[in-house]
């Protein structure tokens, strides 16, 4: 099994591309929303990113789509991934919507003080076809 994409033909290339992956799974984005009822997450937002509401009632926030999440993952390819959390500190449900090309598996709606945690999987990288999964399962109180 090949440890690296095709297109990795040295050492230095393969160590560069582990380099940006570590940098990409080690960051974290922190994203407070107090106001409003709706959004689009962004790609920069959404991998490895946490989104905290609080302040409102009800709130619906749309992925990426697959293309743009694809875009985001250095080096993406077939099981590429990127882990997303929702925090519900409002009054009532926070609903995660799926945006185009990517599929929910599990939960989307997040109950008031609750945390809900997401591993999004490429499913297909090829461009003009990206697909990604989006696999939700409760992580705890807020």
């Amino acid at each position: 099994m090949a440890r690296f994409a095709a297109t990795q033909y040295s050492d230095g290339q393969a160590l560069g591309t582990l380099a940006d992956l570590l940098v990409f799974m080690a960051s974290r984005t922190y994203t407070a929303v107090t106001s409003g009822s709706s959004s689009t997450a962004t790609a920069a937002a959404f991998c490895n990113g946490v989104y905290n509401f609080s302040g409102g009632s009800t709130y619906t926030l749309t992925t990426p789509t697959a293309a743009q999440i694809v875009a985001a993952i250095p080096n993406c390819q077939v099981g590429s991934f990127c882990s997303f959390r929702v925090i519900n500190g409002n009054s009532g449900t926070t609903t995660v919507t799926a945006g185009s090309g990517v599929t929910a598996v599990g939960t989307v709606n997040v109950p008031t003080s609750k945390a809900q945690g997401y591993d999004v999987i490429v499913t297909n990288a090829t461009a003009g076809s990206e697909a990604v999964q989006l696999i939700g399962a409760t992580v705890g109180g807020a």
